[in-house]
């Protein structure tokens, strides 16, 4: 696929370089994950939405934080964003085909991610062709494991290593 490149090195100097803070993949994750999908698809029930839990909790390993996605059509792209803003406050970051909330869970930080056009389809394949492929999912923990010294420099390898794995995902693979 073509890659996303949509940050230069320097977008990675807003990050701070204290630790990332990874918690080890467990049931009860897995458990609060599904917990914030369910809650999802009741507030988005009559919108033409895809839900998905993505990132390091749907691949088994350590995570930050527990993401999942919402995908959009770019018809109802505005419309979700509001009614996630009632729910959830501004998002943390948006553009035109992406935008993630932050919630702090008891336990565990969420993130929703909300996809629409090119953004949304990478994402999605992205989530099937490393599940389909254990030996990026080692690769992707031990990256994780190695740079969470920083978040500048966890943030920045983990966006460099994805460029790499999106640019792997065959057009096809649906």
């Amino acid at each position: 696929m073509k890659s996303l490149n949509k940050f230069t090195k320097e977008f990675f100097d807003r990050y701070e370089e204290k630790p990332v803070k990874l918690n080890p993949y467990s049931d009860e994750m897995k458990y609060l994950a599904d917990k914030y999908l369910q809650e999802l698809k009741i507030l988005l029930n009559s919108q033409e939405v895809e839900l998905e839990i993505i990132g390091s909790v749907a691949y088994q390993i350590s995570a930050s934080d527990v993401e999942i996605a919402v995908y959009a059509t770019e018809k109802k792209w505005v419309e979700i964003l509001d009614i996630l803003k009632n729910k959830y406050g501004n998002p943390v970051n948006l553009d035109n085909e992406f935008a993630r909330f932050k919630i702090r869970g008891e336990i565990y930080k969420f993130s929703i991610h909300v996809y629409c056009g090119y953004e949304g389809e990478v994402s999605k394949k992205m989530t099937k062709f490393m599940i389909s492929n254990p030996s990026l999912i080692e690769d992707y923990k031990n990256l994780k494991e190695k740079y969470c010294f920083s978040q500048k420099e966890y943030q920045y390898q983990k966006n460099a290593f994805l460029e790499k794995v999106i640019k792997q995902i065959p057009e096809i693979l649906g």
